[in-house]
């Protein structure tokens, strides 16, 4: 390997991070790039609105301003004629997709790129040895042409859920992706199925895809709370579900599948926690006290949004016997990770890649898509299952073992190391 003999230029490039609210999960990841004796670090929001996150002291963070939509149309031109969008259409037209919708998108994501290219051009005044995009999105496309015109030495990406499938998408399309696919040095997906995905559905060459897990703190110590139930005889049970309230995360059914278990076991008494705000969460109250209001042996709670560094303390504090998620797209959630890492076993259907999170030993896996009674006998499941203590320690296994952030972050930092020399094999 040559050795370095000046520190290397490494952003970081995400949707809001530092600011508020939303991709809490990089406040762990960035205490890893902190420290580096090799590496100026610095971050590149996309949108700079919010209250911001501490962060390390020798991090920077770039405050270039989000561009107006109507700032954006001096784009418009220029993309409608632009080789990118004619082989957007031409691949709708073969993908059998070709409507006013894909269309728009198509054309929008282009628009996108050009204006993330200006905005980064005109923010950082220097070679970027390393780019790193939290999502495989239009600011990742854009890093390519900057590579392209010798701004970029390398372009690394993850890709985690919504800016990976296309099923999660209006139109069953994701625009760009496959142009740009050669141009990146090395995509990192959070699951070994989202590998899959990026080879079988874009073409992406297996020796660019590596798999980098996310991952959690593991707790300092046991939770010193027991659990509602002493025994599979006692007649209470307590979960919790932690997510935005938005229509994927089909909170809706959640409560329907509690209201119908409550109802077929009233002699039992069931607790439900609900962590996370959002704008569908007014709408949600209303629904959860017009469905489990009447219910006697119901009790349930919106706690709102939760400062992420406050969670593990909300576990060590609060009995819980499972975290239910029951969502209908997902990568690997990362709020399942951290009721797992604290012994909280996992009921969560099967879709993305937590069937490499959750198997039968440390929770329950439902199918795709499951419908009320199939969630109501998975909170059932649990309730009699007679290897409770059996399942919570292997929910903290899973973690220790594929979901240490110490192991993971360290892991993915030390890559982007190699990666800044020109000279080093990227894995």
């Amino acid at each position: 390997m040559t050795i370095m003999t000046s520190k290397k230029n490494i952003v970081i490039f995400t949707s809001r991070f530092p600011y508020h609210p939303g991709e809490q999960f990089l406040e762990k990841e960035i205490e890893y790039w902190s420290g580096l004796g090799w590496a100026n670090v610095s971050l590149f929001p996309s949108d700079t609105g919010g209250e911001p996150r501490v962060v390390p002291d020798d991090i920077f963070t770039y405050t270039s301003s989000r561009t107006t939509r109507l700032r954006k149309l001096i784009f418009l031109p220029k993309a409608m004629c632009s080789a990118y969008f004619l082989r957007e259409i031409i691949h709708l037209y073969k993908a059998r997709k070709l409507h006013v919708g894909n269309i728009k998108a198509a054309l929008y994501s282009v628009i996108n790129v050009y204006n993330y290219e200006r905005r980064i051009r005109k923010s950082i005044g220097q070679i970027i040895d390393v780019a790193y995009t939290y999502w495989n999105s239009e600011v990742t496309y854009a890093l390519c042409r900057l590579k392209s015109a010798g701004l970029v030495k390398s372009v690394i990406s993850r890709a985690h859920g919504y800016d990976l499938y296309e099923y999660r998408r209006e139109g069953v399309y994701i625009p760009l992706k496959r142009q740009f696919a050669a141009d990146m040095d090395l995509v990192c997906p959070i699951s070994d199925q989202g590998k899959k995905y990026l080879i079988d559905t874009y073409g992406f060459s297996a020796q660019k895809v590596n798999v980098y897990r996310l991952g959690v703190s593991l707790p300092a110590a046991e939770r010193n709370v027991e659990p509602d139930y002493t025994d599979i005889y006692d007649d209470s049970l307590s979960m919790v579900s932690v997510s935005f309230c938005l229509k994927v995360k089909n909170i809706d059914k959640i409560i329907d599948a509690i209201a119908f278990v409550a109802q077929k076991y009233s002699e039992r008494k069931f607790k439900w926690i609900h962590i996370g705000g959002g704008r569908l969460m007014q709408n949600l109250v209303s629904y959860a006290k017009n469905k489990l209001g009447p219910l006697s042996n119901v009790s349930y709670q919106f706690l709102g949004h939760i400062d992420n560094r406050l969670i593990y303390e909300f576990y060590i504090k609060t009995p819980v016997d499972f975290i239910i998620n029951c969502s209908s797209s997902e990568g690997i959630p990362v709020s399942l990770m951290e009721a797992m890492a604290n012994g909280v076993p996992a009921i969560a259907p099967d879709i993305g890649g937590i069937s490499e999170l959750i198997d039968n030993e440390s929770g329950i896996l439902m199918s795709a898509e499951p419908d009320i009674k199939e969630i109501a006998d998975s909170i059932n499941a649990i309730k009699n299952n007679k290897n409770r203590v059996v399942m919570e320690n292997a929910a903290r296994l899973m973690i220790a073992e594929k979901y240490n952030a110490d192991m993971n972050y360290k892991e993915f930092v030390n890559m982007v190391y190699m990666m800044s020399d020109l000279n080093a094999s990227p894995v």
